[in-house]
Formats: C-alpha cells, structure tokens, sequence
C-alpha cells in the first residue's frame, strides 16, 4: 500500500512534470503548509488518492486574467474549488482593493459554474474530523456515489459541446486559437475550455509532449449511447 509520503511526492512531480512557466512556478512555490497540511490531514485521510485532484490550479476570471485555485478537483462534469485561507500577515493588513478584488475573484468561480469550498488553516488543524466530514457531505451531495467513480464525463457545458461537435464533424485536432475564433473568446478561456475537456477524458494532446501541449485531439470514440448522453447525437 502506498504511503502518503511517496502518494504526495508523486502527485506533486507529476503536476510539475506537465507545467512550464507561470505554472510551474506557482506550484513550486505555492504549495506551502497550508496547501500540504490540507493533503495529509484532510484529502488523503478521507479518500487515500489523488486522482482528479489539481494543485494550483489556473482559471480565467471575469476579466480573462488568470487567477490560481488551491486545489481543483475535476470530474464527471463538475468542478469543485477548494481555497484555503491562513490568518496571516497579509489577510490581517489586507488593504480594500485586495478584500474587494478577492470577492470578485469568488464571483468568478460561480459565475463560470464551480462549486466552492473554503477551508481556514485554523480549522485545519484544530478541527480535522469536521473539515473532513464536510468534504465528505460535499461530494456526497454533489456526486452521490464513492470519489472513485470515474464511469460518466457527466454534463457538459454549451461551449463543451460545440467543442466535441465541431472536432467530430471536421476529425481535425484544434489549437486554442481555434476556440478564440469559434467563440470570441481570449486564450485564457480557450485554454479553460480546453483543460477541462482533457480532465474529463475526451481530450488528449495531440502529438508526444504532455508538458506544453499545441493542440487537442478526441481522446477515443465516443460509443451511440455516450453521444446520446452528453446530447451529442
């Protein structure tokens, strides 16, 4: 049985293996304490993996800049947003811009479909059964079925659907500079709508490298009764 030692060494190379600038450096700065006492106390407790689980997560807010998620977790069409919060010097001073810029980065999240989940570093390590028994309703009522059922992609968006549509009818792979014509849309959103494609299993990179990936491809085929569920047929 794997330990959480090895499970979190893995899990985190892994992540930096596929990521490249920006990315790469948030992650490898930014999981800290809190982002690692959230894992081995909360998540690997309660769960004993990590699969669909994203650390420093990118998305595009209302303003199509990119804003960082703690963790994301990514499957059968929805996606959850997990924040943690330390009571540290910079929320203690945090100046009215900061609080008001924060609130619309919130907003954001909801406004593109995420669910939200907000932990305090505090209560992370004083009170870790309740934290956890929280996250436990959360996916309950969200999923109604175990962590590790992978077996729906679940609903997709409009923009998700036309995506999958447009790739069938042309069996061509496409660019995010594809998504940004086909949509009006920035390359922040593009890349958005593109990622979570991939999370979900019907988008593969499209060529060898998983690190800086040019353009997208279907993953496989998709089967009569599948095309019918996600209202593709």
């Amino acid at each position: 049985m794997v330990n959480y030692e090895d499970a979190h060494e893995q899990f985190v190379e892994s992540h930096l293996s596929r990521r490249s600038g920006e990315r790469y450096r948030r992650l490898k700065e930014s999981h800290a304490y809190g982002e690692q006492l959230f894992l081995q106390a909360i998540w690997w407790p309660t769960f004993g993996n990590f699969d669909h689980l994203h650390p420093e997560y990118e998305v595009a807010d209302l303003e199509d800049n990119s804003r960082y998620i703690d963790f994301a977790y990514l499957r059968g069409g929805i996606s959850i947003a997990i924040e943690l919060d330390g009571y540290g010097p910079h929320v203690r001073h945090c100046s009215r811009f900061d609080f008001s810029k924060d609130r619309w980065r919130q907003n954001s999240l909801i406004y593109d479909g995420w669910k939200l989940i907000r932990f305090t570093v505090d209560d992370l390590k004083e009170k870790p059964r309740r934290c956890a028994q929280f996250l436990q309703q959360c996916m309950g009522r969200w999923y109604g079925s175990s962590i590790s059922d992978t077996n729906s992609v679940g609903p997709l968006s409009v923009e998700e659907r036309l995506i999958i549509r447009y790739i069938r009818q042309r069996q061509v792979s496409v660019k995010p500079a594809d998504i940004c014509t086909l949509f009006g849309v920035g390359k922040s959103k593009s890349l958005l709508l593109l990622q979570g494609l991939l999370s979900k299993g019907l988008l593969e990179p499209d060529g060898n490298s998983t690190i800086r990936i040019r353009s997208y491809k279907l993953a496989r085929k998709l089967t009569l009764q599948e095309l019918a569920q996600l209202d593709l047929y």
